[in-house]
């Protein structure tokens, strides 16, 4: 008996001390040391004791089933806080964010982020694995169960459980418990980074689970919501003009200016247009809602003027949440006359866009299989191709035209060792390690690039009679190294937490040019106001919401920063409630403010690309052995692929009217080509061409 009493301590004992190594080893992996592990418990033990008691709580439950199976359980468990740990630290390092349960269901980003680690790590993460599961084979083979009573055991797990059920549930539902205010454990949803490193990451990882659902804001109602359109809606609009000018706007990838890095130096400016052409248009900052990465969240405020300040702290709407139809640009555009285009050279599924873009109300998405005849740039298609597919959509329309451009050419990584064939950027600094001025060197090359298109596009629109406005801008800052690696050096980001610091990390240079007017303004907005501002310069009347916004801007709100900067801005309380309630209304409610005329509906025409590809004609060269045919048509990309007697065939690619395949001459064949992206899904597919064998 009292050797059963002496192994329940110890199995009490043991358990504690496996939610300290997990709980430990997972701060460690987090915050890249021990010390700041240690640092951190020495200035607060709090937090990381309630992490514990919650980690604690949860193994404990375990305890009712036996050694053999209780082994493989905690082994998940610990796998899974590990690599929430080391995830977390990467995603921080690379986007400025840590992980949150969003983000498991992130694959498209996660390939994305997976594809810049090295060979070496992917072996090492892989031999881990395989060590891992065979020395879990050995312990359940080889470990006996233990000698403790099964009612002691069942009763203790039992309490454990209901303990910790208590505290989960009032984590993943409130985001906190009575239990935690008396271990000074508190919720920060505003800032992430703080969240995790001053209460741990198992315990903010499942606080953040209450932001899966959004609940109902107290006000909300049908009478109130069209209480405020009644309020807003602007019922004697106007146009400016007679004028219906093209509205481009052009969302380039990681676009910022390096040059305000103080003691570094470049021998060139790697913005010399920009430069030139700032001052004699519109231009100033755009507060972007993410730095670093989550480009679509850009994107999502821009398109929509809704803030990610009201939705779940670190969602991506494009991928969670946006799943019907909501007044966006394109749509409002549409109904105004305009020939509605997206662009973007990337893949069509990438954040969704392919869903996405249409719910927003585009008539078309020219994604990176459908460009004509694209070239790679050390790791994604130039800029180039951007330029030229605006070109000829403006030259193919007879309406005016709305195009939405999303860039990648200056995507990172940003490859410290490696000079590209155009490369003339050259970076001095005390402060910078080689490694960081690689970076900054690399970078500036691609902007010096980037900068050409923009001067390229603005000249041949400049030259024309059609009126037109470009809106340029970046989605967020690059990410110049780990943990802010160029930015610290440079003393740029000091983490001091103060507003100055928060906008110098998440602004970016904005350009508003157009050939038909002379009204030249300083422009400090949030991309949530970008859309409203253009609109109301186009001379379009919008809906309600961007009434709304225009509203705000008149009375010079102009921003929407993270929460807790609110009181930096300015911002009163009741024009926050209105903001918030409509936008909650569009997007997760009712949509009373939107009238039944209004209705917003998907549009009918929608599709990918401008048009299926054709082939008008196949010539069979038999002399050659083996035989090839030449497939003679249109709207040919490298995506698209031949495909005899429907099965795929190996194609070479010679121009967009041309493809080249190899085939049997004395086959009868029924030829036909498809668009196919980098998942083998089939995009768009040709007529079909019969070919006699010879």
């Amino acid at each position: 008996m009292k050797q059963r009493i002496v192994n329940l301590f110890f199995m009490l004992f043991l358990t504690a001390l496996y939610a300290f190594i997990i709980m430990t080893s997972t701060e460690w992996l987090y915050s890249g040391s021990a010390q700041r592990v240690i640092e951190r418990v020495k200035l607060d033990a709090g937090p990381f004791l309630y992490g514990w008691l919650f980690l604690f709580l949860l193994l404990g439950g375990f305890r009712v089933f036996k050694r053999k199976v209780y082994i493989p359980l905690i082994s998940i468990i610990c796998v899974f806080a590990l690599s929430l740990g080391y995830g977390s630290r990467m995603k921080q390092n690379l986007r400025g964010e840590p992980m949150i349960p969003s983000d498991l269901a992130m694959f498209s980003e996660a390939k994305s982020m997976l594809d810049i680690l090295s060979a070496n790590i992917m072996t090492v993460m892989i031999v881990s694995v395989v060590i891992y599961i065979l020395i879990l084979a050995f312990l359940i083979y080889k470990v006996p169960n233990e000698n403790i009573h099964w009612i002691p055991q069942v009763m203790l797990a039992l309490l454990f459980s209901i303990a910790f059920s208590f505290l989960f549930l009032g984590e993943a539902k409130q985001g906190k418990t009575s239990i935690a205010t008396q271990f000074n454990s508190h919720y920060i949803r505003f800032n992430q980074v703080k969240n995790y490193e001053t209460n741990g990451v198992l315990v903010s990882f499942t606080r953040n689970l209450k932001w899966l659902a959004v609940e109902e804001p107290p006000l909300y109602s049908e009478k109130y919501i069209k209480a405020l359109k009644e309020k807003y809606e602007d019922k004697e609009f106007a146009r400016k003009s007679d004028q219906t000018p093209n509205i481009i706007m052009i969302q380039s990838e990681a676009y910022w200016d390096p040059t305000v890095l103080n003691g570094v130096t470049f021998n060139q400016d790697p913005l010399p247009f920009y430069r030139s052409i700032k001052d004699k248009h519109t231009s100033g900052s755009l507060l972007a809602p993410v730095f670093g990465g989550s480009t679509a969240n850009t994107e999502f405020e821009v398109l929509t003027g809704l803030s990610m300040q009201f939705l779940p702290s670190g969602t991506v709407p494009f991928l969670h949440s946006l799943k019907k139809p909501i007044p966006a640009l394109p749509n409002i555009l549409t109904k105004s006359g305009y020939e509605t285009t997206a662009i973007h050279s990337y893949a069509n599924w990438f954040y969704q866009r392919n869903n996405v873009y249409h719910l927003l109300g585009f008539d078309r998405f020219i994604s990176g299989e459908y460009l004509k005849n694209p070239t790679i740039d050390y790791t994604y298609y130039k800029d180039d191709v951007i330029t030229d597919t605006i070109l000829e959509q403006l030259d193919k329309s007879e309406k005016p035209d709305f195009i939405f451009a999303v860039t990648m050419q200056n995507h990172m990584p940003y490859a410290p060792g490696v000079k590209k064939s155009y490369a003339t950027i050259e970076v001095s600094s005390e402060k910078l390690t080689e490694d960081s001025k690689g970076m900054l060197e690399f970078y500036g090359d691609t902007l010096v690039q980037v900068d050409y298109e923009l001067e390229r596009l603005i000249t041949t629109l400049n030259e024309r009679n059609e009126p037109t406005i470009i809106v340029y801008y970046g989605d967020h800052l690059p990410t110049l190294g780990n943990d802010y690696k160029v930015y610290r050096e440079a003393g740029y980001y000091k983490e001091d937490g103060t507003y100055d610091e928060y906008k110098k990390m998440y602004e970016t240079p904005l350009l508003i040019w157009d050939n038909f007017s002379n009204n030249r303004e300083k422009l400090h907005l949030s991309s949530s106001f970008l859309g409203a501002y253009v609109l109301d310069k186009a001379g379009v009347k919008g809906n309600v919401w961007t009434d709304f916004l225009q509203h705000q801007l008149q009375n010079q709100i102009t921003k929407i920063p993270r929460a807790d900067y609110f009181k930096d801005e300015g911002l009163t309380k009741r024009a926050l409630n209105e903001y918030e309630l409509l936008q909650y209304d569009i997007y997760y409610g009712k949509q009373y403010v939107i009238d039944d005329a209004e209705m917003i509906q998907p549009n009918d025409t929608y599709r990918l690309g401008y048009v299926d590809p054709v082939i008008k004609n196949v010539t069979v060269s038999y002399e050659a052995s083996p035989a090839f045919a030449q497939i003679k048509g249109e709207y040919f990309t490298k995506s698209t692929q031949a495909f005899i007697n429907g099965e795929r065939v190996e194609t070479i690619f010679e121009s967009p009217e041309a493809l080249k395949v190899e085939v049997d001459a004395h086959k009868k064949m029924t030829i036909q080509v498809k668009v196919l992206d980098d998942l083998e899904r089939v995009l768009s597919t040709s007529n079909q061409y019969d070919l006699n064998g010879k």
